[in-house]
């Protein structure tokens, strides 16, 4: 596990995700790669290479306390369990994206049903976020994507929550331009929309429900 002068000299002592969020090392007797991002089923990890450092994929996990299948829900392990290149146990695709660094440490992107790719390029999450969480004036940010003009083409659109003043709004959205051509995963980003509180988790405040949010994005934005 990763000591907390060890997050300090990662992070720089800020609160920046900027590179993913780092959840530390695999636990004894876990097995964890990282396979390249797919939205289709996949049979047999035969079928797929294992991406190298720093690479970004769906993290994959095997082990004696990993489900090696879901109660009657044939679709879900048709989606989700993955056979061994031995045929022995069976791999579970989390759904969640991140990479390994050169140390073995585990980086979380993002959930990979979230994830946004517009004219080829892939837009993940928890590092385009962080990138306008920086602002004083943001409290959080939320990725989604707008069809563009009621076609198939996707575009990034970053929902902003709070700022109700509207002459703010226009200021602020000048400064989140600024701060998204400052970074290359986010330079692209033109498209801002203020929205007074997020969906949330009921049960708590941090899961933003960003399927909802682009449904909701979609109907007030037109590109």
């Amino acid at each position: 596990m990763h000591t907390l002068e060890e997050l300090l000299h990662l992070y720089g002592g800020s609160d920046n995700y900027l590179d993913g969020i780092c959840v530390g090392y695999p636990l004894e007797g876990i097995e964890l790669q990282i396979i390249p991002i797919t939205d289709q089923p996949v049979a047999s990890m035969d079928d797929v290479k294992s991406l190298g450092k720093n690479q970004v994929g769906e993290i994959t996990v095997k082990g004696a306390i990993v489900n090696e299948s879901y109660w009657a829900n044939p679709a879900a392990n048709n989606m989700t369990k993955v056979r061994d290149k031995t045929g022995e146990g069976v791999w579970h695709r989390t759904g969640d994206l991140g990479r390994r660094d050169q140390e073995g440490r585990l980086w979380f992107y993002g959930r990979k049903s979230q994830r946004v790719v517009s004219m080829g390029k892939t837009y993940f999450t928890i590092p385009v976020e962080a990138v306008f969480n920086q602002h004083p004036e943001v409290s959080r940010t939320a990725l989604v994507g707008v069809k563009k003009d009621k076609g198939t083409d996707i575009v990034p659109v970053i929902c902003v929550e709070g700022a109700k003043n509207k002459k703010r709004k226009i200021y602020l959205q000048n400064d989140l331009r600024s701060l998204a051509s400052d970074h290359d995963h986010t330079k692209e980003i033109r498209d801002f929309l203020f929205c007074r509180e997020f969906p949330v988790d009921p049960r708590h405040n941090a899961k933003i429900y960003r399927e909802k949010l682009s449904s909701w994005a979609n109907m007030k934005l037109s590109l």
